[in-house]
């Protein structure tokens, strides 16, 4: 079920009520995901006010999809990840661009790989050099996407060689994680085989956008409603057909 609609709707509370109303009917646990780690203490607070019954009220799980993506994978390798900082990013794709000979600087590259590599799930050059790059606002030509993604796999190398990774790549493995064990819940009617390449698309794309609070994560998109399930609280849908965050939020969420 997916619920659509603008800023200060109603949307968070229903979805509120609708954890509540879940944990009262049955007795398994509800998931309540949003996008930041305040705001989930914030509804986590507002659902202690709505649900006093103390037992009901365990079956709700708060959390932000960071700290989520953080426990899948740590359940799955038996050990926390450990996460690259910013300023070990920055130097690492400067390290990658000097060593390909790439002259596009970090904050390009990064965005390149986050919303356009990590968000479509690409894993080839072909696949990149057909990839849409919607919103990117710098079009690049064949001759310099080959170069950009030679960029890419070299600071992937150099990152993997430090044995840290990205938010946004725990986000991709958690994805494929649940796809194997669960199926690919962002598909309509919940469907799906182990290990569905959509899965690990979706979730990333909603990581992507969602990491600006109030737009879309494209430039040249023009903002459009917010929306939200019963497993996402908020996240930001545009106008534009081929945008990421449209893309997701077009898509019915997997069952309650």
């Amino acid at each position: 079920m997916l619920v659509t609609g603008g800023a200060g709707t109603g949307k968070t509370l229903v979805a509120l009520h609708r954890a509540a109303h879940l944990a009262r009917r049955a007795e398994g646990t509800v998931l309540f995901v949003t996008f930041s780690q305040g705001l989930a203490a914030d509804l986590s607070a507002r659902l202690d006010l709505l649900i006093d019954d103390e037992e009901v009220r365990r079956r709700v799980e708060v959390v932000n999809i960071d700290r989520l993506a953080h426990r899948i994978v740590t359940d799955a390798e038996g050990r926390p990840p450990k996460l690259a900082q910013p300023g070990e990013l920055a130097e690492l794709w400067r390290q990658a661009a000097a060593a390909v000979g790439c002259g596009r600087g970090p904050a390009f590259l990064a965005r390149e790989w986050e919303q356009v590599v990590l968000a479509q799930n690409l894993r080839g050059l072909d696949e990149y050099l057909a990839a849409p790059r919607a919103g990117r606002g710098v079009e690049i030509g064949p001759d310099e996407r080959r170069t950009v993604w030679a960029c890419i796999e070299e600071f992937q190398a150099r990152l993997a060689a430090t044995g840290r990774r990205t938010l946004l790549q725990l986000a991709a493995e958690a994805s494929l994680l649940l796809g194997r064990s669960t199926g690919d819940l962002l598909e309509a009617g919940g469907g799906g085989g182990g290990g569905s390449r959509t899965g690990i698309s979706s979730w990333t794309r909603r990581r992507t956008c969602t990491r600006r609070s109030g737009g879309c994560c494209a430039p040249r998109c023009r903002p459009g409603p917010t929306t939200s399930s019963w497993w996402a609280t908020r996240t930001s849908a545009c106008s534009t057909p081929t945008c990421p965050s449209t893309t997701w939020a077009s898509r019915p969420a997997g069952p309650t």
